[in-house]
């Protein structure tokens, strides 16, 4: 037998074997398992099985993992507290399925819930009735389109009402908004961008 009528045979067989324990009819003869017939193989026992030798209990996680390495919170060096804008989750709904929905999403502005989070932080963002980052991030989805950004863009226009946007496919403010600051501060003089993660941290 030429190794495709090989190949043939046992591929019926193992289709005739599945029929028979699943129960379904054979030379139109039911076939019912019952209890009795099923014999569960200990776990450890699955040696020679299908020619697995291995052990399938060094599978089984015996403790929880542990972060390692350290962490920096802002707020433990300089007070505060957590502030965490929420961004809805990639399948809630319209506007979700890829790639975005310019409009009210907020599919793409992770910068601007970073701007949400710093200005809850920072106390800049409680202005006209806003009290948390949350609605902060929402006055964002509600007056610039859901594309990227620059966090100090966003935070520009969260000072004077002036979003960059040097390109297509960059978010623009498409209701107006933002200029909370811009008559008693220059943003400027209140946003200092650092080039790399190192100089950032103290």
């Amino acid at each position: 037998m030429n190794g495709i009528g090989k190949l043939l045979a046992y591929i019926t067989i193992f289709v005739l074997v599945s029929m028979i324990f699943i129960g379904i009819p054979v030379n139109g003869e039911e076939r019912n398992i019952t209890d009795n017939e099923i014999t569960a193989i200990p776990l450890g026992a699955a040696s020679g099985i299908l020619d697995f030798d291995g052990d399938l209990t060094e599978w089984i996680e015996q403790e929880v993992d542990t972060a390692t390495g350290s962490n920096y919170m802002l707020y433990n060096t300089y007070g505060g507290y957590w502030a965490d804008a929420e961004k809805a989750p990639g399948s809630d709904g319209m506007g979700n399925p890829a790639p975005d929905n310019p409009g009210d999403e907020d599919d793409l502005l992770c910068w601007a819930a970073t701007d949400a989070n710093m200005l809850e932080w920072t106390g800049w963002g409680f202005v006209s009735g806003m009290d948390d980052t949350d609605e902060f991030f929402d006055y964002y989805i509600d007056h610039t389109t859901d594309y990227g950004s620059k966090i100090e863009y966003g935070l520009q226009w969260w000072f004077n009402g002036n979003l960059p946007s040097p390109g297509v496919n960059w978010s623009v403010e498409d209701v107006a908004g933002g200029n909370f600051w811009a008559s008693s501060y220059t943003w400027t003089n209140y946003v200092l961008i650092s080039p790399g993660n190192l100089s950032v941290l103290p």
